[in-house]
């Protein structure tokens, strides 16, 4: 699973790369004009989707092979359908969106939507940690690259942050 993620993410950090964004121009040339940047915006959600898929229906096997063998399921675990599988991805859109339009985190949305689908609390915030570090390491690899890094000020804030979030998550 970690493999997987991690080629989904190399696999969007190339993708940015190559259409160019926050400060960093296109490795092959591309501008916002051309109709290959639109393209590339395409390939990323496609990417992204095609992940979102394989996994979906990895999930839904996975609970029916489950079932099939009298798996003693916790309470909290959830038991992923069909309409379970549609319910959650309709919403993940949706938070992506809302994310994208006004600068909020996803995780903000999807955390609590998780809880209601009676998700257990430690899965919930596992998943958006997850989700955070997706996002804010793509941006971070794009204004490193891009030369937007003051490096007296990003390696105190990484160890004060990191340092945080280890403590806040123990």
């Amino acid at each position: 699973k970690l493999g997987a993620l991690l080629v989904l993410w190399i696999g969007l950090i190339l993708l940015t790369f190559f259409k160019g964004g926050k400060g960093v121009d296109s490795i092959v040339g591309i501008t916002c004009e051309s109709p290959w940047y639109g393209i590339l915006i395409a390939i990323q959600f496609l990417w992204t989707l095609g992940f979102a898929v394989v996994f979906a229906i990895k999930l839904m096997k996975d609970t029916e092979e489950k079932k099939s063998v009298g798996y003693p399921f916790h309470p909290q675990d959830v038991l992923w359908d069909a309409s379970k599988t549609r319910f959650y991805a309709f919403f993940t859109l949706v938070a992506g969106i809302v994310a994208g339009l006004i600068g909020i985190g996803g995780g903000m949305v999807l955390g609590p939507l998780m809880l209601v689908m009676g998700i257990h609390p430690r899965v919930s915030t596992a998943t958006t940690a997850t989700m955070i570090v997706l996002t804010s390491s793509s941006v971070a690899v794009l204004f490193v690259t891009a030369g937007l890094v003051p490096w007296q000020y990003a390696v105190c804030f990484f160890c004060v942050c990191f340092s945080g979030a280890l403590v806040g998550k123990t």
